[in-house]
């Protein structure tokens, strides 16, 4: 009977400073300001929290049998989701993944005994994004098989799984269009980094395709707002394209000239050119790999 008397103190102190943590991240997912001086004092608070949970026996690794081992180890467990949160709420991904680390065991083991969480679901949908943003795939997939099926369902799980299934696809238009509806604004500021990856691997490809295209055709095509914003983009991020109007188009030439001349004349209107690029297509040894390829195919018909 003493050692749980001794140890309703550090819980009802470690309860105060949870209501007190979730005061704050209850606002993260609205479109309620937190200030930098609220931060500051949510992480002291979650400092004052820690050093708490040390007075509890029943926590891992060591999970000493105790009489209130079930209520020590949920407010533990919320008291990492709660880090979790104020971890990327601070933009600190280490942080993050130490919090993560320390939630595993209450999302494993222990998981039977202290029933569902509620925060679980965002927890893991936020520790997900963070993976993928990192261009971890490897733990993103190990983490997605040890949720159920119902926690996948939940939306912010659902988000980056779906944003996931998009890159692997290569549909970076897709990606973006996703990426556009986060499930709440604490995944803003990662959907703005895996955005951010995405616009500059289409630009390459379309630099590496075209070499030019219409300022409306390109701006769809990296899914930005307007001509204004693409030159924008490409003023941060691509000082080598080069922005002129295309002179209009002639009258109608004869057909023998027309055929003559090849493809129709571009449509007037303002283009985004691209620079050369390095490596020319011209510098592909076709013949040789078309003669390999062939011949391959040849031996294959053989054998089988």
């Amino acid at each position: 009977v003493a050692p749980v008397a001794m140890a309703a103190v550090p819980t009802d102190k470690a309860n105060a400073l949870l209501a007190s943590l979730r005061a704050v991240t209850s606002r993260f997912d609205s479109s309620a300001v937190v200030g930098d001086e609220e931060l500051a004092a949510a992480a002291a608070t979650m400092r004052d929290l820690r050093m708490v949970l040390t007075e509890f026996p029943s926590l891992p690794p060591t999970s000493v049998p105790h009489a209130s081992a079930v209520e020590q180890q949920t407010i533990a467990r919320s008291a990492f989701e709660q880090a979790c949160l104020l971890a990327v709420r601070a933009g600190d991904g280490a942080a993050l993944e130490r919090a993560w680390s320390q939630l595993v065991p209450f999302y494993g083991d222990l998981a039977r005994a202290l029933g569902p969480s509620a925060d679980k679901p965002r927890v893991a949908g936020l520790y997900l994004l963070h993976l993928l943003v990192s261009d971890k795939l490897a733990e993103f997939h190990c983490e997605m098989e040890l949720l159920s099926e119902a926690e996948r369902a939940a939306a912010s799980v659902a988000f980056p799984a779906l944003l996931e299934a998009r890159m692997t696809e290569g549909a970076y238009n897709r990606v973006l269009e996703a990426a556009s509806s986060p499930p709440s604004s604490l995944f803003a500021p990662m959907v703005a980094a895996i955005s951010a990856a995405v616009r500059d691997d289409a630009a390459r490809c379309a630099q590496a395709s075209y070499r030019s295209l219409p300022v409306d055709a390109a701006a769809a095509m990296l899914h930005l707002p307007s001509a204004t914003a693409l030159r924008e983009y490409a003023a941060a991020s691509h000082p080598d394209w080069k922005f002129e109007s295309a002179p209009a188009a002639a009258g109608a030439a004869s057909s023998s000239t027309a055929a003559a001349a090849g493809p129709a004349p571009r449509k007037a209107g303002p283009r985004v050119v691209f620079p050369a690029s390095s490596a020319s297509l011209d510098a592909i040894p076709a013949v040789p790999v078309i003669e390999r390829t062939l011949q391959y195919a040849n031996d294959m018909e053989r054998i089988v």
